[in-house]
């Protein structure tokens, strides 16, 4: 009888195993979005797109580090003018290339020629002991990196200050290619600490200030109180005078049916009766409108005339008090 061998595999092993294979596809599948966009890349590097083919280089690279993806995002930094990033990654590229690569020699090349461009500049704090948060763009530097001069990319940059108590402020500054500055920052002035009271002590409060009370027989209200009532008498005498016309007219209207209808002054017909009964109306409620508003416009027209011109005069006694009107001519 033939003896079969069983054969045994660590469980450690095992899980390692299953994890490689699990994950294959999943590398694989990063390897070709990688070089997808590595190859869109180049093609709108030649076309003088730099612009767009940067962020494909730093992503492919970011899928799949390769050494030839991180010097072409060197070059495509260059063409952008971003000499400082450019001159970074060169050297990360060096460190990261095997020997003998025939690709190192462009790559040193690159680099003697852009630390002859490279802007640096040197920040100094003004701020006494204070714990402060400095950043340059967006990138917060330690005490190590105040230390010395830094190379950044010519052009527009900002420098924020942040005091550990929430007080901060901006300097923004510019730098060209090969230019080295030296730059002192303001740090960011102190507010003022909160007052607390003591033991035994109160905060100062502001005045309170007393709520507006309409007093009604202050001179203003008056005049604005007969103002209204002279608009109202106005109203009346215009509604009058308006009512007035219109009346006359009808008993124009009547008079002239009665002149018609009662050539003899003896109306003989109804409808010569019936205007002469009308007319006489008429005319008795356009004369009695025409005085209504006579008087309205009138009346309304002193009250105006004395609103504009009246003041007020207030006396005080133990017995009371009293409100008189005087009118002052101007």
């Amino acid at each position: 009888m033939r003896r079969v061998r069983k054969m045994e595999i660590p469980l450690g092993a095992a899980t390692l195993l299953a994890a490689l294979i699990a994950t294959a596809p999943a590398a694989a599948q990063q390897e070709s979005v990688a070089e997808s966009l590595f190859r869109q890349a180049r093609e709108e590097m030649k076309r003088g797109e730099p612009a767009a083919a940067c962020p494909k280089f730093e992503e492919s690279y970011r899928l799949d580090p390769a050494a030839g993806t991180l010097l072409n995002l060197a070059l495509c930094e260059e063409a952008l003018g971003n000499t400082a990033t450019a001159w970074t990654k060169l050297r990360q590229f060096l460190d990261s290339a095997p020997a003998g690569d025939n690709r190192l020699a462009v790559a040193q090349e690159k680099i003697a020629k852009l630390e002859a461009e490279l802007p640096w500049v040197q920040l100094v704090i003004d701020g006494g002991d204070d714990q402060m948060i400095v950043q340059l763009d967006d990138v917060e530097l330690r005490n190590a990196s105040l230390s010395q001069a830094i190379a950044v990319n010519p052009g527009e940059h900002v420098v924020r200050v942040k005091r550990a108590t929430g007080e901060a402020n901006e300097t923004p500054f510019r730098i060209r290619a090969a230019e080295k500055l030296d730059m002192r920052i303001p740090a960011p002035a102190r507010l003022a600490p909160p007052v607390t009271p003591q033991v035994g002590e109160q905060l100062a409060q502001p005045p309170r200030k007393e709520a507006a009370t309409t007093n009604p027989n202050t001179p203003s209200h008056i005049r604005k109180g007969e103002r209204a009532v002279a608009y109202g008498f106005g109203a009346v005498g215009i509604a009058g005078l308006i009512t007035s016309g219109v009346f006359g007219l009808m008993a124009l209207h009547d008079r002239n049916v009665v002149h018609e209808q009662c050539p003899k002054s003896e109306c003989e017909n109804q409808a010569g009766l019936d205007a002469t009964e009308s007319g006489a109306r008429n005319e008795k409620v356009a004369n009695v409108a025409l005085v209504v508003g006579a008087l309205g416009l009138a009346t309304g027209g002193i009250l105006f005339w004395h609103s504009g011109r009246a003041t007020a005069k207030v006396s005080a006694s133990p017995n009371g008090a009293s409100l008189s009107l005087v009118g002052v001519i101007q």
